[in-house]
């Protein structure tokens, strides 16, 4: 009857009373963890912007060093090159110093044989 009825009614909102309570700290508990991991995902995005701007300047002066090392060695492949080509003209110069002088040699000896 009515005091049966408002005991149940009593019940009832002491339910919602503590159903309502549960939902609002689980609504703290979800803005919470969504602030965690809101904060945790700005981390790791900074983080990773960081190791690539690391990545970059690492790669930047890898490129540098490559180019002034393939610089060295242009130049020094030039310069064997040149000392190269110097000494097969200094070859050349001194071969035709001595077929002149084989030369010059028959011809004196040729001239001791008539002579």
């Amino acid at each position: 009857t009515r005091e049966e009825y408002d005991r149940q009614q009593g019940q009832l909102v002491e339910q919602v009373t503590v159903l309502k309570g549960l939902c609002e700290s689980a609504l703290q508990d979800k803005h919470r963890v969504t602030d965690e991991a809101q904060k945790a995902k700005i981390n790791l995005l900074q983080l990773i912007e960081k190791e690539r701007e690391e990545k970059s300047q690492v790669m930047a002066e890898y490129r540098q060093q490559t180019e002034t090392l393939i610089a060295e060695q242009g130049r020094e492949i030039t310069g064997l090159r040149q000392l190269l080509e110097t000494a097969r003209v200094e070859e050349d110069k001194l071969l035709g110093v001595i077929s002149a002088n084989d030369g010059r040699a028959k011809e004196l000896e040729g001239n001791i044989l008539k002579g």
